[in-house]
């Protein structure tokens, strides 16, 4: 097993420095449907903790065409850029998703559409370069690093690093959600089990680490002067809105 997990490993990286930079566009044709309510139940054949926050969040667009622009490329787990897809498929819009691994690249090319177009490179470059060459309607999608909940601070600050960088693409009414930033324990027990809300609880009473891919960006959009923004939502995933721009 251990010779397998290394082997795995060491094609990933080969595959991640062939890749490097390279862009990929969904070759697949897939179903389009009528109602975001069919989108979700096709999409999770079984319940997520983040199913719901999810459609409230893609509710807010009243299925028009947008773009989504998602750090972090999903193929398993919630799968969070097949969604996507399947959204700008049936609505319209694009989707625009990076991860600095090409297998994600690499598999999800054949399973989403043309909608869809996949980068290999890291996210905060990749947001450095983006132009949004429409006047869609942009939700920005935060998931990029996964949290060591024992030592989150490098998520915490990758997260930021990424908000700071996409500024200036934002346009009013824009919307950026950020994933694993659970407000309490609670709710990082619902999805984390209760394990790692202890190891939250203990980090937030000890050493007044809250933990989570955007901890630092509350602080930070209290504190903005040119972007003003407003927290819609916050339980497990953290939704913010631009209202106004200086």
């Amino acid at each position: 097993m251990l010779l397998f997990k290394i082997y795995y490993k060491i094609i990933d990286l080969i595959q991640s420095k062939i890749y490097k930079n390279k862009i990929k566009i969904g070759k697949n044709e897939r179903k389009k449907f009528l109602n975001l309510g069919e989108v979700f139940s096709n999409h999770f054949v079984e319940d997520h903790p983040c199913k719901k926050s999810m459609f409230d969040v893609l509710k807010i667009f009243n299925q028009k065409q947008i773009n989504i622009v998602e750090t972090g490329s999903s193929a398993w787990g919630m799968n969070s850029t097949s969604l996507f897809d399947s959204y700008v498929n049936s609505f319209g819009g694009n989707v625009y998703s990076v991860d600095i691994r090409a297998k994600l690249m690499l598999d999800l090319e054949k399973k989403l559409t043309k909608n869809t177009q996949l980068f290999c490179m890291d996210s905060v470059k990749f947001l450095e370069k983006m132009e949004l060459d429409n006047k869609n309607q942009t939700l920005f999608y935060l998931d990029s690093m996964d949290v060591n909940w024992r030592n989150p601070l490098a998520a915490m600050k990758h997260g930021l690093n990424e908000f700071k960088t996409l500024t200036h693409i934002l346009n009013v009414n824009d919307y950026i959600l950020i994933d694993d930033t659970p407000i309490d324990e609670k709710q990082l027990e619902i999805v984390q089990g209760k394990k790692i809300a202890n190891i939250f609880k203990y980090l937030k009473n000890q050493k007044n680490i809250t933990g989570g891919k955007g901890s630092l960006i509350l602080d930070y959009i209290q504190k903005s002067r040119k972007i003003s923004y407003k927290i819609i939502n916050h339980k497990y995933q953290l939704l913010i809105r631009v209202e106004n721009i200086n």
